[in-house]
């Protein structure tokens, strides 16, 4: 899928073979190409269904909708439906966009960099997008990570509705060491409240754990069902996780924790 400025998506995409499309099809549009989403699916050796996706620039998927193409070159809308994340609603200006990229790009080979200019971008518009990025290098990319900092940052985009940071916090304050189960309850129905497509069938389960560690079973027999019924309708790979699923559920329902 490309991705252009205007956000519609142009589709070059082949079942089954390769090729390139023709010069009457790639006038579909005449915007500046943004990114691409590859999605590759195929058999492993066990004969499962296997799913394997490339995003640039990495909130691709936070921002779309992937559409499966029947036939090949055809043009599509990406659109946000009541199921998949909300897209970011902040009005990004081309620099904002071009100092994200920049940032994004340089995030593993220099964090450091990367950080001034995460920190250039936010500036401009306090753009949820670049707190985002300023909080993951902090958390991931810094030798050694400033934790502190990068949950900081990373709660000034979650408190903005960025959704991918919802979830780095859900699962932080969950499974790490700096579990805050309050803050984790918190971004987790943020999070779920956006996100409630089968995709995000592993946040309602740690969601479920979060109330069940603060000891409102209710609520977390509530999740872990929202979950196994998310989790039926995904595409669930090689690894079947419904008999766990099921037995965190029995757990919750006798008010017990794993």
């Amino acid at each position: 899928i490309a991705l252009l400025t205007d956000y519609h998506v142009t589709a070059y995409y082949y079942i089954g073979g390769g090729g390139s499309a023709g010069t009457e099809e790639k006038k579909i549009s005449e915007d500046k190409l943004r990114g691409f989403w590859i999605r590759v699916m195929g058999p492993s050796i066990d004969g499962n269904r296997v799913i394997r996706e490339w995003c640039y620039p990495a909130e691709t998927m936070d921002n779309f909708e992937w559409q499966d193409v029947t036939k090949p070159v055809t043009q599509v809308v990406a659109t946000n439906s009541t199921t998949k994340p909300l897209r970011d609603t902040h009005d990004y200006s081309d620099e904002e966009r071009k100092l994200l990229d920049k940032a994004r790009q340089l995030w593993k080979s220099d964090p450091e960099q990367a950080l001034k200019i995460g920190y250039e971008c936010y500036e401009i518009a306090q753009a949820p997008g670049a707190a985002w990025t300023i909080g993951y290098i902090y958390y991931n990319d810094l030798s050694p990570p400033n934790v502190p900092l990068g949950l900081e940052w990373l709660e000034k985009a979650a408190e903005k509705n960025y959704w991918t940071a919802c979830r780095n916090l859900l699962h932080i304050y969950v499974y790490s060491q700096h579990r805050d189960i309050e803050k984790a309850i918190r971004y987790g129905l943020r999070l779920t409240s956006m996100c409630n497509s089968p995709f995000f069938w592993n946040d309602h389960d740690t969601l479920a754990e979060a109330f069940a560690l603060d000891g409102q079973f209710d609520k977390a027999v509530e999740y872990q069902e929202l979950a196994i019924e998310l989790y039926k309708k995904s595409k669930k790979g090689s690894t079947n996780r419904l008999p766990t699923l099921k037995a965190r559920l029995k757990l919750y329902q006798n008010k017990k924790v794993e």
